[in-house]
């Protein structure tokens, strides 16, 4: 589910290799605005369809939800403090048991986003 599509997204993004990569195309995409388009849509914007295929397919009421929303949500909740820190050279302050818990936290605050607008839903159809 979303907690292991959380997991996956970290660890690919937070990794050494990510995130060497991540600085380059950064630095560099001022000069080279292709370079960064590239790297985009072959790291964010890919996870993000991903994740919101995931939320498609696992809800009902897709219309009213909106899952490209709440992958981009997700993925922000997940990655904003992660990445930065990897970005500034930071050590690390999150532990493997921590790392779990945000993946958790993130994953139930979507879920409670999608039952509720599903309810919504419902509401307006009673109406």
């Amino acid at each position: 589910g979303l907690i292991a599509i959380g997991g996956k997204l970290i660890d690919t993004a937070t990794s050494p290799r990510h995130v060497s990569l991540a600085r380059l195309v950064i630095a560099e995409s001022p000069r080279f605005p292709e370079l960064g388009r590239i790297f985009f849509d072959r790291t964010s914007a890919r996870f993000t369809r991903h994740i919101a295929r995931y939320i498609a397919e696992h809800t009902q009421h897709v219309a009213a939800l909106r899952p490209t929303e709440l992958a981009e949500m997700f993925a922000g909740m997940l990655l904003h403090h992660l990445l930065f820190e990897r970005f500034c050279g930071a050590p690390s302050t999150l532990s493997p048991a921590r790392l779990r818990r945000l993946t958790e936290q993130a994953s139930e605050l979507i879920a409670t986003s999608l039952a509720g607008s599903a309810v919504r839903d419902l509401d307006r159809r009673s109406e």
